[in-house]
C-alpha cells in the first residue's frame, strides 16, 4: 500500500505519542458521568455532540453504552462492569485532524528574563530561511526565535487558516523542553477521509490505514504533492501526533490512489485513538465534567 509507511516516519523526530490536551476524565466510582459545554450552547449541537460519543463508543465496540442528552448536558452511563472510564478521555477529543505542511521546527517555549513574552495571540513570524522546511534539507535544527512565542491556542481567531506553533505531545517531557513545529494553513481535515482502521503492519508495528473519500482523492494528492520530500504535519486538539516526510526515496511524486498509511511509533491504543479521530470528526461544541 503507498502512504506514509513505517520507516518513513522512523526517521521522524520525536515518536508520535497521542494523549489528548484536555481530555475529560470521569471517576472510577460511579456509574454514570454527565458532559457539559464549555461556554454557551445550542439543543442541537449538544444533540450532535451526544451523536459523535455515541459513534465513538461503537467503533471501539461499546455499543451497548448508552449516551442521553439532558436538561444538564449529556449523560454517558457507563452500567457495564468491562467498560474501562478511561475510555472517556478517548472520546472526548474536541477537535478534528487536521492536516498541515510543517515550515519549520521551533524551539521550545523558554523566554528568559529581559526578553519578550508574545501572547498566543500574537503572529507568528517566518521561519529564517536557514532553519525552513525545504526538499533538500528536512533536519537543520530548531529556529530559535521562536522560544519567545507560546504554542497557539486552538481558541485562536481562525485557527485552521493562519500559521501557527504546535507543540508534539509527550506526557514524559516537561513544558519548557517540548520539540515544537511552525505549521501553515490547514490543507486537510478528516473530513476527507471515508475510513480508517489501526492494525499491524508486515514487521508488526501498529499503523492507521486509511482511505479517502472518492471525491477527496485528488485533494490528498495535491496536499502530498505539495510536501513531496517534506515533513506533513498531522495535528489534534492543537498537538502534532505525527510528522512523516513524503514519499523521500521516491525521484518523483506519485499518486496515493485515494489510500495511506500513518506509522511512526505507534501503540496498539494510540493507533486506535487516532482512527477514532479520523472516522469520527470533532464534536460541534467542548465538553466537559463540572
Amino acid at each position: 500500500m503507498k502512504g506514509l509507511v513505517s520507516v518513513v516516519c522512523a526517521l521522524c523526530a520525536p515518536a508520535l505519542i497521542l494523549t489528548l490536551v484536555g481530555a475529560a476524565s470521569a471517576s472510577a466510582s460511579s456509574d454514570s458521568t454527565t458532559f457539559v459545554p464549555v461556554g454557551w450552547a445550542t439543543h442541537a449541537q449538544i444533540s450532535s455532540d451526544a451523536a459523535t460519543i455515541t459513534k465513538r463508543l461503537a467503533l471501539l465496540g461499546y455499543r451497548a453504552v448508552q449516551v442521553e442528552v439532558t436538561p444538564n448536558g449529556i449523560v454517558v452511563r457507563r452500567d457495564s462492569g468491562n467498560f474501562p472510564p478511561e475510555v472517556l478521555s478517548t472520546v472526548m477529543m474536541n477537535e478534528d485532524v487536521l492536516f498541515r505542511p510543517v515550515l519549520c521546527e521551533a524551539a521550545p517555549y523558554a523566554p528568559h528574563a529581559g526578553t519578550p513574552r508574545h501572547s498566543s495571540a500574537v503572529p507568528v513570524p517566518v521561519c529564517a530561511p536557514a532553519f525552513a522546511d525545504t526538499p533538500a534539507d528536512v533536519s537543520v535544527g530548531a529556529d530559535p526565535q521562536f522560544a519567545y512565542y507560546p504554542n497557539t491556542s486552538v481558541d485562536a481567531a481562525n485557527y485552521r487558516q493562519r500559521i501557527v506553533l504546535a507543540p508534539v505531545y509527550e506526557i514524559a517531557t516537561s513544558a519548557d523542553k517540548t520539540p515544537r513545529y511552525v505549521l501553515g494553513p490547514t490543507q486537510m481535515t478528516s473530513n476527507a477521509i471515508a475510513h480508517a482502521q489501526a492494525s499491524r503492519d508486515q514487521t508488526g508495528q501498529w499503523v492507521v490505514n486509511y482511505r479517502t473519500t472518492a471525491g477527496d482523492g485528488p485533494l490528498w494528492d495535491s496536499v502530498a504533492k505539495s510536501s513531496f520530500h517534506k515533513l506533513l504535519a498531522i495535528e489534534l486538539d492543537g498537538a502534532v501526533i505525527s510528522a512523516p516526510l513524503i514519499e523521500p526515496t521516491q525521484s518523483s511524486f506519485t499518486s496515493f490512489d485515494n489510500e495511506g498509511e500513518i506509522s511512526g511509533n505507534l501503540t496498539k491504543s494510540e493507533a486506535k485513538q487516532l482512527a477514532l479521530a479520523m472516522n469520527s470528526g470533532p464534536l460541534a461544541v467542548p465538553l466537559q465534567v463540572p
